[in-house]
């Protein structure tokens, strides 16, 4: 029988609470312990991100629904989805009993671009 292979996309909404983090990753944990199961999770962190920058008094700016990312604030966005956000994660499918494999974007600096250039400032999303 071929694998059957799942790409899951996770929002940061749903992972900014540990509880819905932790039952998210248990459920994924076990559809993944089925041998027939290849799943890939990819995670968002927008909420996570606006925080992040609201904290430190920088205002998130965004066109036609993508988060507009200068050059001073792009650490903090690899900080935040491939520090914060990931590990939280990654602990929540390890403590699920899962054995996940990270791979992180700035592992690949492909996997993110700058679409649109509007007034001096870069839109990124991830590149297809």
């Amino acid at each position: 029988m071929n694998p059957r292979k799942l790409l899951i996309k996770l929002g940061g909404t749903l992972l900014d609470a540990p509880d819905s983090r932790q039952r998210l990753a248990s459920d994924i944990a076990e559809a993944a312990a089925e041998a027939d199961n290849r799943i890939v999770v990819v995670h968002g962190g927008g909420k996570q991100m606006t925080r992040f920058l609201a904290e430190r008094g920088v205002e998130s700016r965004f066109i036609n629904g993508l988060r507009v990312t200068t050059p001073e604030i792009i650490d903090a966005v690899l900080k935040v989805f491939a520090g914060s956000v990931n590990a939280e994660l990654v602990t929540a499918f390890r403590a699920a009993g899962a054995r996940p494999v990270q791979r992180r974007a700035a592992q690949g600096m492909s996997a993110l671009r700058s679409d649109r250039e509007h007034d001096g400032l870069f839109a990124t999303r991830a590149a297809a």
